[in-house]
């Protein structure tokens, strides 16, 4: 630290001088030292700085509070949005699963297919496929969802599983992989974010390395993948592209013979609903965990799969609004920071209130400092090494 004790000049003047780009810029520009970066106590003496009338201190100090209040007032504000903004998409994806968001489209549409229908598809296309993989294995039926303690649903919904949707619901490798640098990708939790898979920062690993692992380490399009292990529950959809390879700390929901829009399957894991569920049952652990088989049982809500593309349209217009929302705060917020820096700039140059020919010059006020200064004793200051 670095003590200014100002004589007659106003505290709150050389404060906006010290907060101000231009001493904060050439301050960073005289940094010195490797170990302990630092300026010399003389580099923030010899800063030279305009000094105006006293009153006019005053008037500027007066304007700069003001003004910067109402910044101040602006980020408080601002700082609520995304808590409320968070509100409204969770209250967005409930309203979306409890049917309130396509009332009127079922209204439209009366004779929809059920999704009692597209689930007994679904179901019938499940045992199909594992049973040409496994023609000499006894195929079990998942477990119907148990609903006497779920809320009703819409005409034509009803209640589903994971284990009844996904042709299987498991997780990536576990054994540790060679890293090189040009390869497939090695996909972790922290490459599954808001519904999309982030391939930046990801390790890859060799042709041959990914050539041995099995079908369930290497996901295709159309597959779910669900963080496990750590910040557990982010969802996002397998897209056409270059394949990859995913460790233990990422699930992936097989939905390879599933005729269900995989968007409304993607917003049904987002959803409050999911959540909560997901939440529960990783209760108690020092590292979050999500068990899979948990997962398989969750029951979400199906929707029939004409409403599904309605939910999943509206779903998306209202949550690309509310990322729209998210951008202009983080914007604004960079807006602020600059109109602040404004402020404190019009004020070093003298801009922002205007000048009293009545007031006493600031060379009065100056000399009258260094007057002074020679009639008494210099109080106590920082000295550099060596250099009183």
């Amino acid at each position: 630290f670095h003590v200014l004790r100002p004589k007659e000049v106003l505290p709150e003047w050389l404060f906006i001088i010290v907060r101000s780009t231009a001493f904060v810029t050439e301050m960073s520009e005289l940094v010195q030292g490797a170990l302990y970066p630092a300026v010399r106590p003389s580099d923030i003496r010899d800063f030279t700085i305009p000094v105006p009338p006293l009153a006019e201190q005053r008037r500027i100090v007066a304007k700069v509070e003001e003004l910067t209040a109402r910044s101040r007032a602006a980020r408080v504000a601002l700082d609520e949005m995304p808590t409320l903004l968070e509100q409204f998409r969770q209250s967005v994806l409930a309203s979306a699963f409890r049917g309130d968001l396509t009332a009127d489209w079922r209204a439209k549409n009366p004779t929809a297919e059920p999704a009692t229908v597209l689930l007994d598809r679904i179901r019938n296309e499940r045992r199909k496929q594992w049973e040409a993989k496994y023609p000499k294995k006894t195929y079990t039926e998942p477990d119907p969802v148990d609903d006497s303690d779920l809320p009703e649903l819409p005409e034509g919904w009803c209640w589903a599983s994971w284990n009844e949707l996904a042709e299987w619901i498991t997780y990536g490798f576990t054994r540790p992989m060679p890293h090189v640098e040009a390869g497939p990708r090695i996909i972790t939790a922290k490459n599954v974010q808001d519904g999309e898979i982030t391939f930046g920062g990801a390790h890859r690993t060799t042709t041959a390395a990914f050539a041995e692992l099995s079908d369930k380490d290497r996901p295709k399009s159309g597959d779910i993948l669900i963080t496990k292990d750590g910040t557990i529950g982010r969802a996002a959809i397998v897209q056409d592209g270059e394949p990859f390879c995913i460790n233990q700390s990422v699930a992936v929901v097989w939905m390879r013979g599933c005729q269900a829009n995989r968007n409304y399957l993607l917003r049904a894991i987002q959803a409050p609903f999911t959540q909560s569920r997901i939440a529960e049952a990783a209760q108690g652990m020092a590292i979050q965990h999500l068990s899979i088989t948990d997962f398989g049982r969750f029951p979400f809500p199906l929707a029939p799969l004409a409403e599904q593309d309605a939910v999943v349209e509206r779903l998306n217009a209202s949550l690309t609004t509310i990322g729209r929302s998210r951008a202009w705060c983080q914007d604004t917020q960079a807006d602020l920071d600059q109109l602040d820096q404004s402020i404190l700039a019009k004020a070093f140059r003298g801009e922002l209130v205007p000048q009293d020919p009545a007031d006493e010059p600031a060379s009065v006020l100056l000399e009258r400092i260094r007057s002074g200064s020679t009639n008494t004793k210099p109080a106590a200051r920082s000295v550099e090494r060596g250099r009183p």
